[in-house]
């Protein structure tokens, strides 16, 4: 059984190889939709914009997670700790709160508590 799949690597590689190429198919359909290429044309236009705009994005996201992680959390003989729950365990915890809260689409599942 050993011998078999010693013997099968190259055949898994050329495959493997094969399955990649027919991805490369789908960008050769895009040539025939207009709207396709002026998608592509506007956002490699725009791209130091969306580079700065993702920038700031995860620049806000590490700093609004760190401050509501360390806003929420309490010290273990605090009485005000003793009647809430807290939520955010980290900072990456806060990490969801952050991206849902300035993406505005606010589910609500974490919701800062402090009094």
């Amino acid at each position: 059984m050993d011998l078999i799949l010693q013997n099968s690597k190259p055949f898994l590689a050329i495959l493997r190889f094969f399955r990649t190429i027919r991805i490369v198919r789908i960008f050769k359909i895009s040539r025939y939709f207009q709207g396709l290429f002026a998608l592509g044309h506007s956002l490699s236009a725009s791209a130091g914009e969306l580079l700065l705009l993702s920038l700031m994005l995860a620049t806000f996201v590490v700093l609004f997670s760190s401050l509501v992680f360390f806003t929420e959390s309490c010290e273990p003989d605090d009485e005000v700790c003793e009647h809430t729950s807290n939520q955010f365990d980290s900072v990456v915890a806060g990490f969801w709160w952050s991206i849902v809260t300035m993406s505005t689409v606010g589910y609500g599942d974490y919701v800062p508590k402090t009094p």
